[in-house]
């Protein structure tokens, strides 16, 4: 199965992977991120998972978010995994600094608190709601500012833009042409991703 994941990327995207003798478990970044779908404020890490000397990034994170009460209304908890494809399309300003002109990506998040839970209650009939509260599939487009910490084009800091909508926010559109824009279902967040190595 690992076998024919990796064959299907390197189709979509042309790019080879890096093959390694055994598992590795440090993260090759972390990453902090400010609203958008995950929280007001999440954090966490992930993997790299193309070559380290190919300027194209498709990274795989992990992250904590946290919404306080005092902003949301509520207080909620995520825990979120997001797929970005970075390709090398990018400005050079400098030696050190380059714009990253897009990113696009999909993201899975999971919600929990008292106002989030898995199933409906028994109050409403089988198949009354198509969506569970805590569970949301979402898409996003972005870009960046990449920043290098040395000579390497795996080493920097890049400074990030993402937005993002989910299935239930598509779905709503589709369905309020007339009341909503596309504009109104996508949120913008801003983040941070520093390359360890």
């Amino acid at each position: 199965m690992k076998t024919i994941s990796k064959f299907i990327l390197i189709l979509l995207f042309q790019i080879p992977f890096e093959s390694k003798s055994q598992i590795d478990l440090q993260p090759d970044f972390v990453n902090f991120q400010y609203a958008g779908n995950f929280g007001f404020i999440s954090f966490g890490g992930g993997y790299d998972l193309l070559k380290p000397e190919k300027p194209t990034h498709l990274n795989l994170g992990f992250y904590f978010g946290y919404l306080p009460e005092k902003i949301g209304g509520i207080e909620e908890y995520s825990l979120n995994t997001k797929l970005t494809y970075i390709p090398d399309v990018r400005i050079d300003i400098n030696d050190k600094v380059d714009l990253n002109f897009f990113s696009v990506g999909l993201f899975i998040n999971y919600a929990f608190g008292d106002n989030y839970f898995n199933r409906w209650s028994s109050h409403y009939p089988d198949g009354y709601y198509w969506w569970t509260p805590s569970v949301r599939f979402g898409v996003f487009v972005g870009g960046g500012l990449n920043i290098k910490k040395g000579n390497s084009d795996k080493d920097f800091i890049s400074l990030y833009y993402d937005f993002s909508t989910h299935d239930l926010e598509l779905v709503s559109y589709v369905q309020n042409t007339d009341y909503l824009s596309p504009l109104s279902i996508f949120n913008l967040s801003l983040g941070a991703i520093i390359y360890l190595r």
